[in-house]
């Protein structure tokens, strides 16, 4: 990607929506492109993916990590018989969330750090 040493041209950024088909190769840039605190949010289609990107969340000491399915269920819309259906999709994605944190001494920070640390 094109930019400067984080790859991308943004810096110091408040927040970042990554929309890419593989968000897990790019952490490293985002956590390079936020400021300290700053937000990250993806969006991808499959499980794995999920597994992958917080996988690199955790690697690149990202914190207060959410997962959210993004569910779609159509109801019918005769008002004597309001229910589902017959045909949902399943799933429609997944939405990431993530704040880029910094470790320093406080001892609130060291135990956040210690939460996002890889085990050896």
């Amino acid at each position: 990607m094109p930019g400067g040493s984080s790859g991308f041209d943004e810096a110091d950024a408040d927040a970042f929506f990554l929309d890419v088909q593989n968000p897990y190769d790019y952490i490293s840039q985002v956590r390079a492109a936020l400021k300290p605190g700053g937000f990250f949010g993806t969006l991808i289609p499959t499980f794995n993916q999920v597994e992958r990107t917080l996988n690199a969340l955790k690697k690149n000491k990202f914190a207060f990590v959410e997962v959210c399915e993004i569910m779609l269920r159509h109801f019918k819309s005769d008002p004597a018989r309001i229910r589902p259906t017959d045909r949902m999709v399943a799933h429609t994605g997944y939405l990431i969330f993530a704040r880029r944190i910094e470790p320093n001494s406080d001892p609130r920070g060291k135990e956040l750090e210690n939460e996002v640390s890889i085990e050896a």
